[in-house]
């Protein structure tokens, strides 16, 4: 695992009504007298019940993370996913295989996808850490229900010059992107960027629109100048 502090400078990329006076005037009236009429009282008219119109369930959302569930069947004992666990709290997908049941899930449900980096947050209706959910994924059984969450994310454009980014960050071989450790006093993040642009958690998966390894991203953000997208996860 490798450290490097790190920072960030964001410079472009992560809803009266009138008073009238009234003013009442007297008015001489003529007193009058009027013939009595009968007036035909009409029945009151029942209105028939209007028909509900039925709309799609929203997806869930957690603190603004769009969530969604697949179901998931196993194909030749394999889902096709490929999964991260470099976070113990977030479980991330790294990848969809070209077959299986993840793949034939996207095929038959476009408006669900399941998409490289997002994340596993329930199986079978449950929470639990990266490893309990990838143990709950093995289990001796066909189907499975899978609630994923869709990443937020964000670009920051950083111009350091020589000095430090003011991050630490987790290198691992097959990890999705840098994940941040933590933010340092001294370097960009802290000094030029807003409060909370950059936060534990987060992860660096581009440098100037390119995905790379953990190692090459490292090199990448140690340049004067670029720019990188971040991925946030909710807690």
């Amino acid at each position: 695992m490798t450290t490097m502090p790190t920072m960030f400078a964001c410079c472009g990329n992560d809803a009266t009504p009138e008073t009238t006076e009234v003013v009442s005037q007297k008015t001489d009236y003529q007193e009058e007298t009027l013939e009595e009429t009968a007036v035909p009282v009409e029945e009151p008219k029942t209105e028939e019940p209007k028909e509900e119109t039925k709309t799609e369930a929203p997806a869930e959302t957690n603190a603004g993370f769009a969530q969604y569930t697949a179901t998931l069947a196993k194909e030749s004992g394999k889902l096709g996913l490929k999964i991260d666990k470099s976070s113990p709290s977030v479980c991330v997908v790294s990848g969809i295989e070209e077959y299986g049941s993840a793949a034939t899930w996207n095929n038959s449900n476009p408006s669900k996808t399941v998409q490289a980096y997002d994340r596993i947050v329930k199986v079978d209706g449950k929470t639990g850490t990266s490893e309990e959910l990838l143990k709950s994924l093995t289990a001796d059984k066909d189907t499975f229900e899978v609630t994923f969450e869709r990443p937020q994310t964000k670009e920051l454009a950083i111009k350091k010059g020589d000095k430090m980014v003011g991050l630490k960050l987790l290198v691992e071989k097959d990890a999705v992107g840098l994940l941040v450790k933590e933010g340092l006093q001294d370097g960009v993040c802290s000094e030029l960027l807003p409060a909370g642009s950059v936060l534990p958690q987060d992860r660096i998966v581009e440098v100037n629109g390119k995905a790379m390894k953990p190692a090459e991203l490292l090199k990448a953000v140690d340049a004067e100048e670029f720019s990188m997208k971040l991925l946030r996860y909710s807690k």
